[in-house]
């Protein structure tokens, strides 16, 4: 075996293995928004203001950061040239705000577990998006592998198939799709570029879009005790700059694929938060949910 092909296999083991960490970092965050949005909802926010405010929040907090960067290192993360300036603006707008909005609208005509599970499709727009496209191969470890995270988050999440509206069920899986649409075109389209800066405008984007949408009252913000602010705070911190970040950064050293099966960490995460902050208890059922998701996010790795 020559030398070029074992340098090119200990890359690609070392891009799986850093790209997953990534990932993963990412959904050890994402997993706090559970946390966050119980939290905001039982001191009457809407979902509208905890959108919008988690994304300003995090716009603003990354515009500090990098004029910080340019006055004490001369460093400017703001840079960006216009290709990856309209792919992150279209991320953000037709990305994560959309699909944020159209799977809390979901709420309303679906149980929280069943319109979270529609949601996790996304691994699966992603793959067979990705091999459309011609990005990756069909493999049957892949279809296994998101066979047994289907089989895993419907276990965990104690699905109730109770439908009150076929509305609702568009709702979440069209948010599942434009999510798998935001992966692939990160893939594609953000991939020789800084994830934070990257990061920034697809937020920014969100940030403009749900505020036209929603258009919030922040004087409930500005009129809440100091626990509330910060928990805004560390909403747009913990639950958008990091996971958002990290999550860019690892999809630069691993496929759309691998990172969504990997992405489903999340849930088995936030059941765990649930479990040791609020003591919502796991049966047997859910455990052995997060034994197959665990199980399948080592086989996509192989």
């Amino acid at each position: 075996m020559s030398s070029d092909v074992l340098d090119k296999i200990e890359k690609d083991t070392k891009n799986n293995f850093y790209g997953a960490i990534l990932i993963l970092s990412s959904g050890v965050c994402f997993a706090f928004l559970g946390i966050f949005g119980k939290f905001f909802f039982q001191k009457g926010f809407d979902v509208g203001l905890i959108l919008t405010a988690r994304f300003i929040t995090a716009s603003i907090f990354l515009a500090l950061v990098f004029l910080i960067r340019i006055i004490f290192k001369k460093v400017n993360y703001f840079h960006i040239d216009r290709k990856h300036f309209f792919a992150a603006i279209f991320l953000g707008v037709f990305g994560y705000a959309c699909f944020s909005t159209l799977l809390f609208m979901s709420f309303k005509y679906l149980s929280v577990s069943l319109a979270v599970m529609l949601l996790f499709t996304f691994p699966f727009f992603v793959f067979f998006g990705s091999v459309f496209l011609g990005h990756e191969k069909f493999t049957i470890k892949k279809v296994i592998s998101l066979g047994m995270v289907a089989m895993g988050l419907f276990f965990l999440l104690s699905v109730e198939l109770k439908v009150e509206s076929y509305q609702g069920v568009f709702f979440a899986v069209l948010s599942a799709a434009l999510y798998g649409l935001y992966i692939l075109i990160s893939a594609r389209y953000q991939k020789n570029i800084n994830p934070v800066t990257s990061s920034f405008y697809v937020i920014t984007g969100a940030a403009v879009a749900l505020l036209l949408y929603n258009r919030p009252d922040f004087e409930k913000i500005w009129s809440a005790d100091f626990n509330i602010q910060i928990n805004f705070l560390l909403l747009g911190l913990i639950g958008t700059v990091l996971p958002l970040s990290l999550f860019q950064a690892g999809l630069q050293k691993i496929s759309g694929t691998k990172a969504s099966v990997l992405g489903t960490v999340e849930p088995v995460l936030a059941s765990f938060y649930a479990f040791v902050l609020f003591g919502e208890p796991l049966n047997y059922l859910q455990m052995l949910g997060v034994v197959i998701i665990v199980i399948a996010d080592i086989l996509i790795l192989k």
